[in-house]
């Protein structure tokens, strides 16, 4: 065991309305060269292919259990971890690695249900914040106490420099799709491949988080776009955040519906 110091804990980041975008080519690559990375989770995922599987809508409109699977390693988020028998034929079923907001409320990440994971082979579970940041801290040490009975491979963001630095050129905190590819090409993958993130452009997959009518009565109502525009997460400069990744790194590739979000950015 490690030595625990009682560190302080940073209150996180101006949420400016609408965001910002003050990233560019130089910046990322200074935070790429600078970065701290965890080493055990490094290792699970060097030179490895893997896919993350959002909860977009149209993964329900195409079977590609068998392109899913195909990866050498299976990224879901939040309850998405565990996918539904009639849903196996668009889905797959193979979830190696569970990304989670730390928030156990059904409206957020779900519970973590770690035996069941560990029963259904997930090998690692991830929370897309650092440690030491804000009320996010007591998620992960909450997690961290759970999972001590069973010591499940664990990894949160390893800098928090790195994620506030992130947070500040954004202007916004990072949802859950756009914290695990941040925080996964950073690792030494061979390909990043990503499904299913759309930036709520098209909602999300019934049964996965809050039902859009919670919100807005549709997607193209006023109420709706203020939410994707001035709540937690602004996605206008999450979606920029990816195009300028994917314009310095080859490695990560993006399903056509991904591809037509972030076009216009």
């Amino acid at each position: 065991m490690k030595v625990k110091l009682d560190w302080p804990i940073i209150p996180e980041l101006e949420k400016i309305k609408g965001g910002r975008f003050e990233l560019d080519s130089d910046i990322l690559k200074y935070l790429f060269d600078n970065c701290i990375i965890d080493r055990k989770f490094n290792q699970y995922l060097k030179g490895k292919s893997v896919i993350i599987v959002g909860p977009s809508p149209y993964m329900l409109e195409q079977e590609k259990a068998d392109f899913i699977e195909s990866f050498d390693v299976v990224v879901r988020l939040n309850k998405g971890w565990k996918v539904q028998e009639d849903r196996k034929k668009y889905l797959g079923e193979r979830t190696d690695v569970r990304y989670h907001c730390g928030m156990i409320q059904m409206q957020n990440g779900g519970p973590w249900e770690i035996p069941q994971m560990l029963e259904q082979g997930v090998e690692w579970a991830c929370i897309q914040f650092p440690k030491h940041l804000d009320y996010f801290h007591n998620d992960i040490l909450r997690f961290e106490q759970e999972n001590e009975k069973y010591n499940m491979n664990f990894h949160c963001w390893s800098d928090l420099e790195l994620y506030m630095s992130i947070h500040h050129y954004l202007g916004t905190r990072l949802s859950i799709g756009a914290a695990t590819f941040t925080d996964l090409i950073f690792y030494d993958l061979e390909r990043l491949h990503i499904s299913g993130v759309t930036f709520l452009e098209d909602g999300w997959s019934k049964g996965y988080g809050k039902d859009k009518k919670d919100y807005a009565k549709s997607l193209d109502t006023e109420d709706w776009e203020k939410y994707k525009t001035f709540g937690s997460h602004a996605f206008t400069p999450q979606r920029k955040l990816l195009k300028l990744l994917m314009s310095l790194d080859d490695r990560i590739t993006l399903d056509k519906e991904v591809k037509e979000v972030i076009k216009n950015d």
